[in-house]
């Protein structure tokens, strides 16, 4: 069982989990990476990060796919389920932790709580919640959502939305007659053991807010050390106007590309991007340059490539100049032979005093 976040300053890590066959639209990935609906090829590869001594997988999600460009090389395709994918996950490993994306915006919060109590008790505790609001077009369309709710009002809908949820956990009849929601009843158990982990990864000033408000850790992928001091500062300023004790833990996505000859990793990975498809970059780029509002530098990723020690200082120099806090680690290539090379890389970060191994920090998140 995963204990809640303690402050013990050890680094976190995770894995962006493969929820299609290609993590970036490169037809090469379609060619080298196994299904996205092969079970065997998910295990092995939960088992290998697991030894490696990650903390948890997050399973992105999705019920459209993101172009029909992206499908071609089976780039934003989602398969694998948030709610039911973790399951065969839980029942191969013993410590590893998974965070399910749970769209507010399509799941009602009763059925959230439900699925949650749940997962919470088939995994002995090491579930975790990423909060997403959602609202793709191609998605809205799917559940027939007419008037979508736009700009800050998503995150007002979504401290409501939370609220619910947080008040059918206890397993107490309750009344709520809110904005969006009416609410009353008591849910059958099971219920949470302890609050679950509660992630978001909101890019606006308002989904910041969100997150210091009510998760334990802001996954982003800006890592700009002039952006850091003021994100850190508003987290925290947000954190303590909401009475909490500290601020989320910070976490960056990173593409990871471990080869122990050096530059092997590197010629690897620039061949990958090199294969890309031309219409599904495209398309993604200009996704992401209207979340991060034209600045294309902080919508790419942390490029962790290179032989064990080149990447292992990587993290070091982040740690040292930043605080870095944590990674996620988005793996290109996802076979459980690639999981097996963080093993190394963390072995490193442990020497040098910024990583512990879980099980000798109580399995703490």
């Amino acid at each position: 069982m995963r204990k809640p976040r303690v402050a013990d300053g050890s680094m976190r890590f995770g894995i962006f989990w493969p929820y299609h066959r290609s993590p970036v639209p490169s037809q090469l990935l379609l060619q080298r990476n196994p299904s996205a609906l092969d079970l065997d090829a998910h295990i092995a590869l939960a088992r290998s990060v697991e030894a490696a001594g990650v903390d948890f997988a997050l399973i992105a999600d999705g019920y459209a796919r993101g172009s029909d460009a992206a499908s071609e090389v089976e780039f934003q395709d989602p398969r694998t389920h948030a709610v039911l994918w973790p399951l065969p996950i839980f029942m191969n490993t013993r410590t590893l932790g998974v965070i399910s994306t749970i769209h507010t915006s399509y799941v009602h919060p009763t059925q959230t709580a439900r699925f949650s109590g749940y997962l919470d008790y088939l995994s002995g505790g090491r579930w975790g919640w990423n909060i997403v609001n959602g609202f793709r077009d191609e998605e809205a369309g799917l559940f027939g959502v007419k008037q979508k709710i736009v700009g800050e009002t998503f995150y007002d809908f979504a401290d409501e939305y939370l609220g619910v949820v947080e008040q059918l956990w206890k397993g107490e009849r309750f009344a709520h007659h809110g904005q969006w929601f009416d609410v009353e009843g008591v849910l059958s158990g099971p219920h949470p053991g302890g609050r679950p982990l509660l992630v978001s990864a909101s890019v606006s000033p308002r989904g910041q807010r969100f997150a210091a408000t009510h998760c334990d850790y802001l996954f982003t992928v800006v890592i700009g050390e002039d952006s850091w001091p003021k994100l850190r500062a508003d987290l925290a300023a947000h954190a303590d106007e909401a009475g909490r004790e500290r601020p989320p833990e910070v976490i960056v996505i990173g593409d990871l590309l471990v080869r122990e000859k050096p530059g092997e990793a590197r010629a690897e990975y620039d061949l990958i991007m090199s294969t890309r498809h031309e219409a599904a970059q495209k398309i993604w780029s200009a996704a992401k340059s209207k979340i991060h509002r034209g600045n294309e530098k902080q919508a790419e990723p942390l490029e962790l490539v290179g032989t064990t020690r080149e990447v292992a200082d990587t993290i070091l120099r982040l740690r040292e100049r930043v605080g870095l806090s944590g990674v996620m680690f988005r793996m290109p290539l996802w076979h459980a032979s690639e999981g097996e090379r963080i093993g190394p890389v963390l072995d490193i970060l442990e020497r040098e005093g910024v990583w512990t191994r879980p099980e000798h920090r109580g399995f703490s998140w």
